[in-house]
């Protein structure tokens, strides 16, 4: 447990790092304020405290890393975008979601469901979404090869807006180990 020792003017900022952290607050008394014991845990204690103070005030770190940059691919006037924030518009997943965007208005036209995002939450488990890897016309033919992030490929055709998945994700079986005699 972390407890903050308040003085004086202090209080109101160690009562927001209270809300913030959930630490236990201790108002300051003379006797909270005693000497170690001993003066080599003096220099222990204080580089403990610098230690607890550097943790305190990192920032938090990302529990996953930032999905793919993906271009978008402009295409007889409408803008084909991975939708990064697909709860905004009535997605039910993180990740898998296309938008399409008329280039000459700005105006959203749609956004579709690519592939799903298996739902953990029931475990309690968050899911951290499966983002798009690659996105690219197929030459010659109004559909998009969609990768995602865990290597599968799809195939959504632009007219009748449908996703074929045309591969699975790559399967690296553990290569053979030779164990000496």
């Amino acid at each position: 447990m972390i407890k903050l020792v308040a003085k004086g003017s202090d209080l109101l900022g160690l009562l927001v790092a209270v809300a913030l952290t959930g630490c236990e607050l201790v108002k300051a008394s003379p006797q909270a304020a005693k000497p170690p014991a001993h003066p080599s845990h003096d220099a222990e204690s204080k580089s403990a405290e610098a230690q607890e103070n550097k943790t305190m005030a990192q920032e938090p770190q990302a529990s996953r890393p930032a999905p793919p940059a993906v271009a978008p691919v402009d295409y007889q006037g409408i803008r084909y975008q991975q939708e990064m924030q697909s709860y905004d518009y009535g997605g039910d997943q993180p990740g898998g979601y296309l938008t399409a965007i008329d280039l000459k208005t700005g105006q959203r036209l749609w956004m579709l469901k690519i592939y799903p995002v298996a739902d953990n939450s029931v475990s309690g488990v968050e899911s951290m979404g499966i983002y798009f890897k690659t996105m690219r016309l197929v030459p010659g033919r109004d559909k998009l090869d969609i990768e995602d992030e865990t290597g599968r490929h799809f195939i959504f055709d632009l007219a009748t807006k449908i996703s074929t998945q045309v591969s699975e994700p790559p399967s690296n079986p553990m290569p053979a180990i030779k164990i000496p005699q």
